[in-house]
C-alpha cells in the first residue's frame, strides 16, 4: 500500500530556469514507478493536495497521479471503480484521509 500526496506540481522547480526536458523525465520516471508498483500488486492511492484543473501544468499532474492511482475495490463512479485518487484543499485534507481509512479498512489480511 502506498499513499502518494502532491502538493506542488512534478513541474515545479525551486530554482530558475525551468527546463521543460527535466520535467518530462521526471514525470515519465514516475509514470514507469507507478506500472511497475501496480505490476507488483501495490496498491496506490493519490492525494493532489490545492491543484487547479484549470490549470495547464497542474492539470497534466492531476491526470499523471489519476492514471497512477489504482481502483477502488469498494466505491463505485459511474457503475465502475472508482480510482484511488482525491483532489483536496487543505479544507477538505481530514475528509480526504477519513475517505483513505474506509478504504484501508476493507483490507483483509489472509494466509
Amino acid at each position: 500500500m502506498v499513499v502518494l500526496l502532491i502538493s506542488a506540481p512534478l513541474s515545479h522547480e525551486l530554482e530558475p530556469p525551468a527546463n521543460p526536458a527535466r520535467f518530462k523525465a521526471m514525470n515519465a520516471r514516475f509514470e514507469t514507478l507507478c506500472n511497475n508498483a501496480k505490476a507488483a500488486n501495490v496498491i496506490i492511492m493519490t492525494v493532489a493536495l490545492d491543484l487547479s484543473a484549470s490549470k495547464s501544468d497542474e492539470k497534466a499532474q492531476i491526470d499523471l497521479l489519476k492514471s497512477c492511482s489504482s481502483n477502488s475495490r469498494v466505491r463505485l463512479e459511474d457503475g465502475k471503480p472508482a480510482k484511488l485518487f482525491w483532489n483536496s484543499t487543505g479544507g477538505n485534507l481530514a475528509e480526504t484521509f477519513r475517505q483513505i481509512g474506509d478504504e484501508l479498512s476493507n483490507l483483509r489480511l489472509v494466509d
